[in-house]
């Protein structure tokens, strides 16, 4: 099991932990204000953009990135599904 989360850390790493919780972090803070599907489509064409300027200005556009950013994205979701189911 240590192994298998050893693989899972080294594919992620710090940057991908960063995606992972600013994707999320987006989603619920739009939520509030308008529709969740609404929410989500914005985070996603954000961490698009994100990763078309990254390409364009010398940095470099990862699919690990986008990768992380919908896990984060899911994340989200679940966390706004459950606090739904808690009122």
């Amino acid at each position: 099991m240590l192994d298998f989360l050893k693989k899972i850390w080294k594919w992620v790493r710090t940057d991908g932990l960063l995606h992972i919780g600013y994707a999320a972090l987006i989603f619920l803070s739009l939520e509030p204000f308008m529709p969740w599907w609404v929410a989500a489509i914005i985070t996603v064409v954000l961490f698009i953009i994100k990763e078309i300027y990254d390409r364009h200005h010398g940095g470099c556009a990862e699919w690990h990135d986008i990768i992380c950013d919908c896990i984060g994205l899911a994340y989200g979701i679940i966390i706004f599904l459950l606090k739904l189911w808690l009122r």
